[in-house]
């Protein structure tokens, strides 16, 4: 895989947040994995010896079927903190109302 990896929907909730991230192939396809960080939960002194335990990353994906099943069944009714501009479209207009923009 070449290119960088973007966020795409970016979902927090007490105690963490998750990540859908994004990486655009040269042949304009996207391919994707969902990053958890739920450090949260902790104190900053746990942080050194948990963080490889409290961040994840699940196993690549290459569509956005596919991406989607990686939130969850009730990712929908989450409002995202942040959406990338290019997904916009395929998020429900609902989980974008009054959404912080970055």
């Amino acid at each position: 895989m070449t290119g960088t990896w973007e966020e795409i929907l970016v979902l927090r909730f007490e105690g963490g947040r998750v990540t859908l991230m994004g990486q655009k192939q040269p042949d304009g396809q996207w391919v994707f994995l969902k990053e958890t960080n739920e450090s949260a939960f902790f104190d900053e002194e746990d942080e050194d010896n948990l963080n490889a335990l409290l961040q994840t990353k699940s196993p690549v994906v290459h569509s956005w079927e596919e991406a989607t099943k990686l939130l969850g069944k009730d990712w929908e009714r989450k409002r995202p903190a942040y959406v990338h501009p290019e997904f916009e479209e395929l998020v429900p207009k609902q989980s974008l109302r009054r959404r912080p923009r970055r």
